[in-house]
């Protein structure tokens, strides 16, 4: 069976606030959207494939005091996808957010840009932790983060200093569940400055090791619940990057 949708228009973007969870904070306030679709299904394999665009002009929306407003577009092709449990294998994505503006009571960002492309992607929806992808992404710069983040003080000034300026590339394997991140192999580079290193969260309880080295100039950064601690400086030595802990793929 073969399918095809054109074009489909979402007057209004509140309609995802029905789907969210009761004790989630994230809440869409307006925007309009578009969606295309081709896609085959066979009823006999339970088996479905296809390409989805989705694309969101005017976004508003918000998440505790943090309020975003922007434009998102999105392309993925599914390469599988089983009909019964509504299990996903994403092949390829591409998701590009412009003309963002992000505020809250303390910091404001406009005129912002990203574009993050998923490599290879699977969702698993009776494994405890259901979501893992490969992604690469491209920010405008890393403004967002060093405005919203709390532990930037704990940063050095060099690194916030090259942090705030030009464009950022990055990479790493993520693993998401309820109340669950892991993300391992991250690099990043903007100009001069070098990130590396991995983080997990699991529910309260946070912890990471990156290494960030600008130049000559290099430090080890230790996460622990909501302390930021330097582990190491200088050049010459190297804070242990390998993981304490051993996330099972669902990628093979």
């Amino acid at each position: 069976m073969h399918g095809d949708l054109p074009s489909a228009q979402i007057p209004s973007l509140r309609i995802i606030n029905t789907f969210m969870s009761s004790s989630s904070r994230l809440h869409v306030n307006g925007g309009k959207g578009s969606i295309s679709a081709q896609f085959d299904a066979n009823t006999a394999t339970k088996l479905a494939r296809g390409d989805l665009a989705v694309g969101a002009e005017g976004l508003s929306a918000e998440q505790g005091e943090l309020h975003f407003w922007g434009r998102v577009n999105a392309k993925l092709h599914v390469a599988k996808m089983l009909l019964e449990n509504g299990d996903i294998d994403v092949s390829s994505a591409r998701i590009d957010a412009r003309d963002v503006t992000l505020k809250d009571s303390n910091a404001g960002i406009s005129n912002w840009w990203s574009r993050v492309t998923i490599h290879e992607a699977k969702f698993r929806s009776n494994q405890r932790i259901p979501f893992e992808t490969y992604f690469s992404a491209e920010l405008q710069s890393a403004a967002p983060v060093i405005a919203f983040s709390k532990r930037t003080p704990s940063v050095p000034g060099w690194i916030t200093r090259f942090l705030a300026g030009g464009e950022v590339d990055a990479s790493g394997h993520l693993h998401l569940g309820k109340a669950y991140v892991d993300l391992s192999n991250f690099k990043a580079q903007t100009g001069l400055l070098n990130v590396k290193g991995h983080f997990r969260e699991r529910g309260e309880a946070k912890s990471g090791v990156f290494q960030v080295s600008a130049g000559p100039l290099s430090v080890g950064i230790e996460i622990k619940n909501e302390d930021t601690s330097l582990i190491l400086v200088g050049s010459a030595v190297e804070p242990p990057l390998a993981a304490p802990f051993k996330q099972v793929s669902l990628i093979r």
